[in-house]
């Protein structure tokens, strides 16, 4: 009971000590003379060139583009695909960057198809696209093997006036080594593309054509490689050893290695370890 009384007067003094303040406030009021009146929930008038109802169309397209975002970082790229395929079915603003939101989350989900399909459906919306998507969808295509997709968005960007970056054009040339095609080809479409020459890029054929058990075409990217000036390397021998090997061409094998230490280049225990 002592308790409850206590509690008690200290609600009755902070009662009293609050009618205190609002008098004082009213009192300080009246003295300055009366306030303005308060504009909160009073309608303004719109500015000078500003339409009446702008402000209610224009965020459309920036709120669909943060829900698109809010889709794929959740991980719900179902939900996100539908969203842009009732945007795309009932004619609403499309932006690049819609697309964009999809295309970069599906490139780098590392889903191919869904790259591709998106980056056609970027094409018919008729939109000003960025370099940065199409790089992505030659990517794609590259990574599913389909090179006329490819090089028909090579194409679409040199009407443009873009440019393939260097990712993306390494990728062709695996993908053309992955079909199959002369090493002829490749080494030109290389040039064609203004490629400076990069033992990478040159190891990463000979790796695809040595999987294919092409070595005819290995050889002669090894061969164009001295011709720019480039020396092959460890991982170069390796990858010619192993499909020499596995092919059953010891001699050519065992030929390469004497070359190898003839020219005292690196060598590594995994070379011997093929013989």
């Amino acid at each position: 009971s002592q308790r409850l009384e206590a509690l008690a007067g200290a609600g009755a003094l902070r009662r009293s000590r609050h009618r205190d303040h609002l008098r004082k406030r009213l009192h300080d009021g009246q003295r300055d003379g009366p306030q303005k009146p308060r504009l909160e929930g009073l309608a303004r008038e719109p500015r000078e060139g500003q339409q009446k109802g702008a402000r209610e169309s224009l965020p459309d397209a920036a709120k669909q583009r943060q829900s698109l975002a809010a889709y794929c970082k959740a991980g719900k790229l179902k939900q996100a695909a539908r969203l842009l395929t009732e945007m795309i079915a009932t004619d609403q603003l499309l932006l690049p960057d819609h697309f964009a939101v999809l295309i970069l989350h599906c490139h780098k989900q590392r889903l191919w198809a869904q790259v591709r399909h998106w980056m056609d459906r970027a094409l018919e919306s008729q939109a000003a696209l960025p370099a940065t998507l199409f790089n992505c969808a030659v990517t794609a295509c590259c990574k599913l093997e389909d090179l006329e997709g490819a090089h028909r968005l090579i194409t679409r960007m040199n009407d443009c006036a873009l440019k393939p970056d260097r990712d993306a054009c390494t990728h062709l040339l695996i993908c053309q080594a992955v079909k199959g095609l002369p090493y002829q080809d490749v080494v030109q479409t290389m040039d064609a593309q203004g490629l400076a020459p990069e033992i990478t890029t040159y190891n990463a054929l000979v790796k695809n054509y040595c999987r294919k058990g092409n070595l005819r075409n290995a050889e002669g990217l090894v061969a164009d490689m001295r011709e720019k000036g480039l020396r092959p390397d460890a991982t170069t021998q390796k990858h010619l050893l192993k499909s020499y090997c596995a092919n059953g061409e010891m001699d050519r094998a065992e030929k390469l290695l004497q070359q190898a230490f003839a020219a005292r280049q690196e060598l590594l225990p995994v070379h011997f370890g093929f013989l």
